[in-house]
């Protein structure tokens, strides 16, 4: 099976990709498409056991 991504801007430009990575910040919107229950980027616990 093939999967392929189309993303596009404003401009009406539109791309497609194997993978695309939205990296547009705290108050994201790519985070709002993607995962519209949990639309606020939240800090990790400083607890971190890595």
């Amino acid at each position: 099976m093939t999967a392929e991504v189309r993303a596009g801007q404003r401009g009406g430009d539109t791309y497609r990709a194997d993978v695309v990575i939205g990296a547009d910040g705290h108050r994201s919107v790519v985070r709002a498409v993607v995962a519209p229950d949990k639309p606020e980027a939240r800090a990790p616990s400083s607890g971190c056991t890595c």
